[in-house]
């Protein structure tokens, strides 16, 4: 199933928040290390909610699960290798580097972007 950016960002996040922590393998792949739950950001304008309340550490959700957190986007799915290619920043901070990381038995949240 994929989702817009919003949505497949608010289902992820509601998983991760509902699974056992000790029962899954979690790897959490987002070019953000924070999520924003954008539906309130009007209310916080406003003051009606506080900022900090709409903010919530990527880290902070995966070591609830004991998953880990990687820093990058995900491009390409390899459903028959069981492998998501991922673009990363490079160590040396200009440009990125593709890496592959396995998934085990289906990846979850995914993004589905328009081409334009």
């Amino acid at each position: 199933m994929f989702f817009t950016r919003d949505e497949a960002d608010r289902e992820a996040v509601g998983l991760i928040q509902s699974l056992p922590t000790d029962a899954y393998n979690v790897t959490l792949i987002s070019p953000q290390t924070y999520f924003a739950f954008t539906p309130l950001l009007p209310s916080a304008c406003v003051g009606t909610v506080e900022a900090r309340s709409l903010v919530e550490p990527l880290r902070k959700l995966v070591a609830r699960v004991r998953g880990h957190y990687l820093m990058g986007s995900a491009v390409d799915l390899d459903m028959s290798e069981r492998l998501v290619e991922v673009e990363v920043p490079s160590d040396q901070g200009t440009g990125t580097i593709r890496a592959y990381v396995p998934c085990t038995p289906t990846p979850l949240g995914l993004e589905k972007r328009a081409d334009f």
